[in-house]
């Protein structure tokens, strides 16, 4: 009965008497539901007819399936191994070719991208941080030192601020004229003793000491011809007046100017010490003519020196 269910499996044939169920065990589409209802259909004609045969016939679908689900289950254990094999060869393989396409892509980068790299020196340090902070020091003490001489010459130009004089009477020298101590007064006095001081003091800070003196004056005075040469001063002439204290003030000829008489502000100060010394022309540019009138103001101005 074992040996004939082969050949009942794989060709199912009639038989005079017998009816057979074939059971294709080898197809793919075979099913548990199709296989029970064979097995029932089986045990209806065991229990109706009582038949040998068909007990063979119970016996082979069960051998046979029993062989087939042996021999599926040894394909099914295979099956994996073949499989797990296979894909690690792809993707050993897989890994193989990025690892290669990313040398030759990147390794092409990084070359070109080394030769563009330039190297940087590294700056030299010549000099210590102690003759840093020593040269930094030495500018200091030298700065120090510079301020120094300055700070004691303003000392003493404190020092040396003249004092002003209880006699407000000064003493006028201009080398060039042949004037040598000539009496400088306030008020109309002053114009025939010697010149008169209109505005200022020599001794204030930055006052305009404006003196002014006749051209021809009157004769047996101090006034007499005292500016009669005043137009020849020139820039760089030396002016020098001394007060009652025997405090002396030099100047020296900076500008020259001829104004109308009505013009004040030549008496004002400029911000700096400076002397101003007028007398009167007939006209502008008129020095020969020795009036009636004389219309214009002449001055000579000097800064302190």
């Amino acid at each position: 009965m074992i040996s004939g269910l082969s050949n009942h499996i794989e060709a199912p044939k009639a038989r005079q008497g017998h009816i057979y169920y074939p059971i294709t065990c080898e197809s793919p589409l075979y099913s548990l539901k199709h296989f029970t209802n064979q097995f029932v259909q089986i045990l209806k004609n065991v229990t109706v007819r009582g038949t040998t045969s068909d007990m063979g016939l119970l016996q082979s679908p069960c051998m046979a399936l029993m062989e087939k689900k042996r021999y599926q289950g040894r394909r099914v254990r295979r099956r994996p191994k073949g499989r797990r094999r296979r894909t690690g060869l792809f993707v050993f393989i897989g890994l193989a070719i990025l690892t290669l396409g990313a040398f030759i892509f990147f390794g092409a980068d990084l070359t070109s991208n080394n030769t563009g790299v330039e190297q940087v020196t590294q700056p030299s340090v010549t000099e210590s941080p102690e003759a840093t902070s020593k040269k930094a020091s030495d500018k200091e003490q030298a700065s120090d030192k510079e301020q120094a001489p300055d700070e004691e010459q303003a000392a003493e130009e404190e020092e040396a601020a003249p004092i002003p004089p209880d006699d407000p009477t000064v003493y006028l020298s201009v080398p060039k004229l042949g004037i040598s101590g000539a009496t400088v007064v306030g008020g109309e006095g002053g114009l025939e003793v010697g010149a008169q001081l209109v505005s200022g003091y020599p001794w204030l800070p930055g006052s305009n000491t404006y003196i002014a003196g006749h051209r021809l004056g009157f004769p047996g005075t101090g006034s007499d011809h005292i500016f009669f040469n005043l137009p020849s001063l020139s820039p760089g002439d030396e002016i020098t007046l001394s007060d009652s204290l025997g405090q002396t003030y030099r100047y020296r000829v900076s500008e020259i100017l001829q104004v109308d008489p009505t013009n004040l502000s030549v008496l004002d100060p400029t911000g700096s010490d400076m002397i101003s010394l007028q007398t009167c022309i007939e006209n502008y540019g008129d020095f020969a003519t020795l009036g009636p009138n004389w219309n214009v103001r002449y001055i000579v101005r000097g800064v302190r020196v």
